[in-house]
């Protein structure tokens, strides 16, 4: 049976092996049988899922004598832009100079083709260290020459593994550019088409700025992981909802109270002479109060009632006019309090 590939280029679809009795069954039809169980899985990842890091992944500096420029790479799980997941079982080493890799994990790889290397001209350089989905195999085992022959048996590996490889990219990939679609839109509801699957393969799991000097340790600060894509399980979601993690509102500022109107004693009268022992006070407690004699609004450069004071006799034609204000740190000043003093003769 042949491996027909018309309806999955057009979209349209799928195909599995229908078996039937006396089928005579080849490699390519159970191939066709594996591919058609990881074309879906690949494609309930993308539409369903996403892609990014899921956890873990952390990228640290690890730097050595002869390896200034190496980093840790921990374990974590994570989903490719084309629907592949990454398990990153063991801690990894990269050398960001060279591109070689150190793990315990036989799924590790790197790119043979070291994308980094040492300045010359004393400027920092700013690297995307990423990883893509591998498959690699393994298990060799002897085939059956074809025929009656008697020549040797060929080998043939008799598995597929799956496996990653880092690599050093010197831009950002195209897939982690902002979502089209905005909040706004999302929130306003509609219908949004479905994505592509990408050609790029790679997801970054961080930017990291290289020393201007080819002996320069790779410093915390010199690693960021701004740029890394995440992609939150379910049971994240679940515990997030629970923990309600959304931005603290801003709080309103309470509204400063005032400072209580001064009271002037005594109030507006007519006087004969000069008026004696005028007093004023306020209900605010530890309030400042400021006042004048001449009509002009108080301020803190006016002065400062400390005691009783005289207003002295003034113009018959023109009233003297004894004005204050209290004032409080943490306060809004008072309203202003007036008292006119009218002069009359003595008859």
């Amino acid at each position: 049976m042949s491996t027909s590939a018309t309806s999955q280029q057009a979209g349209t679809g799928l195909e599995r092996v229908r078996y039937v009795p006396r089928m005579v069954l080849g490699a390519e039809d159970l191939r066709l049988e594996q591919d058609y169980f990881r074309q879906k899985l690949r494609r309930h990842m993308r539409f369903l899922h996403g892609w990014g890091v899921v956890c873990g992944c952390q990228v640290l500096p690890a730097p050595e004598s002869q390896k200034p420029w190496q980093v840790r790479i921990c374990p974590g799980y994570l989903l490719t832009p084309q629907g592949d997941e990454i398990l990153i079982g063991e801690q990894a080493l990269f050398d960001l100079s060279t591109c070689f890799v150190q793990s315990h994990d036989p799924c590790a790889y790197a790119r043979p083709c070291p994308p980094v290397t040492k300045p010359v001209d004393q400027e920092r350089h700013t690297v995307y260290l990423a990883v893509r989905y591998l498959e690699c195999q393994s298990r060799p085992v002897r085939v059956a020459p074809v025929g009656c022959g008697c020549d040797d048996a060929d080998c043939e590996y008799s598995r597929i593994r799956d496996a990653y490889e880092f690599g050093c990219l010197d831009s950002l990939p195209g897939t982690h550019t902002p979502s089209p679609v905005t909040c706004e839109e999302l929130c306003k509801g509609g219908v949004f088409p479905c994505p592509g699957c990408p050609d790029d393969p790679w997801v970054v799991l961080a930017t990291i700025v290289t020393p201007a000097a080819a002996s320069t340790a790779l410093q915390p600060g010199d690693i960021s992981l701004a740029d890394r894509r995440l992609l939150y399980s379910t049971a994240m979601l679940q515990q997030m909802a629970l923990c309600q993690c959304a931005p603290a509102p801003t709080p309103t500022p309470s509204p400063k109270p005032t400072v209580a109107t001064p009271v002037i004693n005594p109030g507006t009268d007519s006087f004969a002479s000069k008026v004696t022992n005028v007093s004023i006070s306020d209900a605010t407690p530890g309030a400042t109060i400021f006042y004048t004699l001449d009509g002009t609004e108080p301020t803190t450069a006016s002065k400062q009632y400390t005691g009783l004071f005289d207003v002295p006799f003034g113009n018959l034609q023109v009233p003297t006019l004894v004005k204050a204000k209290g004032v409080l740190a943490g306060y809004n000043d008072s309203a202003m309090a007036t008292a006119a003093y009218t002069w009359r003769q003595i008859q």
